[in-house]
């Protein structure tokens, strides 16, 4: 029965991501665009969707409503337990799959720090089917909850990590 719900609820997400004017408004002229990204990466889905970090990225991206669906590495890095080093290999690659983009990079010194990062909202189509299939063939919402709390009692009971 939790199982049924869970999908329910993910079902409704993702139609709500699609009619919000924040994710998904853009099925006209982009879905040409959309078919060509998925022919190219289609054989590479495996790849995209079986990766348990990448997986939970997609998730708290999509999951972030309040922020646009976007985040800061520090934050992804916190929530997921793993170094910001891991995370940026993983958004780069995400990137790649043109499923990521950078949202907000900084300057720091000669160099920029891209910063915030969030789904690609030109291509729907493409960032839904990954979801899909990584729920469907890899990780049912319960794991990747799980995932993606490794620190959760950590910031409920204020104490950090250092």
């Amino acid at each position: 029965m939790k199982d049924r719900e869970l999908l329910m609820d993910r079902e409704l997400q993702l139609k709500m991501l699609q009619r919000s004017g924040k994710f998904g408004s853009s099925f006209g002229s982009s879905k040409l665009f959309d078919f060509n990204i998925e022919t190219k990466f289609l054989p590479q889905i495996r790849m995209i969707c079986s990766n348990k970090t990448r997986a939970s990225i997609l998730y708290l991206l999509i999951k972030s409503f309040d922020t646009s669906h976007s985040m800061q590495v520090e934050e992804l890095s916190f929530r997921l337990g793993v170094s910001q080093r891991v995370v940026i290999y993983h958004l780069e690659k995400l990137k790649e799959w043109r499923i990521v983009e950078v949202k907000k990079s900084q300057k720091y010194g000669d160099k920029s720090r891209r910063s915030i990062w969030g789904l690609d909202l030109n291509n729907t189509n493409w960032v839904i089917r990954c979801y899909n299939n990584i729920v469907k063939h890899f990780f049912d919402e319960r794991e990747l909850e799980q995932l993606t709390t490794k620190n959760k009692s950590f910031r409920e009971n204020g104490k950090s990590l250092d």
